[in-house]
């Protein structure tokens, strides 16, 4: 396993986010060597579109479109998993109310 990997595991609060021209082969080595999600970026990509992904922005803005405080969530300081766990949350309760 790289050390890069094993720096990651030990330190990052978030998914594991990789960027490379061979999506394919860096998903299935990834997948084998760390056992949990991993986010990719396929190359070549613009540093906006890197931080952007860094800072949940994505995230943030459909959260704002749903009526959510951002300051709020982002005074939590929550980690990738739990900003996209509420967002999946508040798509369900959106459905529910269509109906």
């Amino acid at each position: 396993m790289p050390f890069s990997l094993i720096i990651c595991l030990i330190i990052c609060k978030r998914d594991s986010l990789f960027a490379s021209a061979y999506v394919k082969e860096t998903l299935q080595d990834s997948v084998k060597e760390l056992h949990q999600i991993v986010e990719l970026m396929q190359k070549p990509f613009d540093i906006a579109k890197l931080i952007d992904t860094i800072e949940d922005e994505e995230v943030y803005n459909e959260l704002k479109k749903l009526n959510v405080d951002i300051d709020v969530i982002q005074a939590a300081n929550p980690t990738h998993e739990q900003i996209m766990d509420l967002l999946e949350r508040l798509r369900k309760i959106g459905k529910m109310r269509t109906f």
